[in-house]
């Protein structure tokens, strides 16, 4: 049977949006809790990057985009 990667199945299921909410909500809980903000920081990343990147993030919130 095969495996698959960790990150390209959490990818996966963060590029739907419902889940990509809940869990960028448990990590930021957990950090206010815990002080922990570089793990916040990965969970944000890991929504980025299932989601197209940065430039993909950049795009859709029209950051660094001069001809608005």
């Amino acid at each position: 049977m095969p495996t698959k990667d960790y990150q390209t199945d959490l990818l996966e299921r963060l590029a739907n949006a419902e889940y990509a909410a809940q869990y960028l909500k448990v990590a930021f809980d957990e950090a206010l809790v815990d002080g922990n903000k570089p793990a916040f920081l990965l969970a944000l990343k890991n929504v980025i990057d299932a989601n197209g990147g940065i430039q993909a993030l950049e795009h859709e919130a029209k950051i660094l985009d001069w001809n608005l």
